[in-house]
């Protein structure tokens, strides 16, 4: 089970501010997201400038789906507060994050060369969910998922989504179905 968050219009947050000031933006945020992934068992993968890679049912896979859907849904509900303290400090407030999450097979392990490698995790699900998120920003939403994540939710989960449609991620020949946050 994977996740992937990106801060939408990073790019032009970061030509406005000096880097110490989105240093500390993004020191808090990524603090704020990290509490609420180890809250519902994640574990970050790793950040990619403003993106962070989360992964859910590493040891136990059975409520990974939830969880995942959870986290974010959590960190979603906590944005308002994030950006209220971003502004209260005379630090950067974007405006939005977009989450991408996918449920499938994924490959864990040291990934690199000889001198430097990174334990990290690969393959084509892991693409999906990073596919998913940047659909956010097309369907002008917040969070979207597989049909693999969806029919692996609880039915609790499940009702909060809806049938988006079938869409053909960048990179992929077929379709796949989606679900967006209601």
């Amino acid at each position: 089970m994977y996740s992937f968050s990106d801060i939408r219009s990073f790019t032009s947050i970061s030509e406005k501010y000096p880097p110490d000031k989105i240093t500390q933006m993004l020191n808090y945020y990524f603090s704020e997201r990290d509490r609420v992934v180890t809250q519902y068992n994640g574990i970050i993968d790793k950040y990619i400038g403003d993106a962070i890679m989360v992964l859910f049912g590493i040891n136990d896979n059975s409520a990974a789906c939830d969880n995942a859907v959870k986290s974010a849904n959590s960190i979603l509900n906590k944005l308002n507060n994030i950006k209220d303290f971003l502004k209260q400090n005379d630090m950067p407030v974007f405006e939005n994050i977009g989450i991408g999450i996918n449920f499938g097979e994924i490959i864990v392990g040291d990934i690199g060369s000889s001198s430097r490698k990174n334990y990290t995790v690969i393959g084509d699900n892991v693409n999906i969910a990073s596919r998913l998120e940047y659909l956010c920003k097309k369907h002008k939403t917040s969070l979207i998922i597989s049909e693999s994540t969806y029919l692996n939710l609880s039915s609790l989960e499940q009702i909060n989504f809806k049938f988006l449609g079938n869409v053909v991620l960048r990179g992929k020949a077929e379709a796949f179905k989606v679900y967006n946050k209601i």
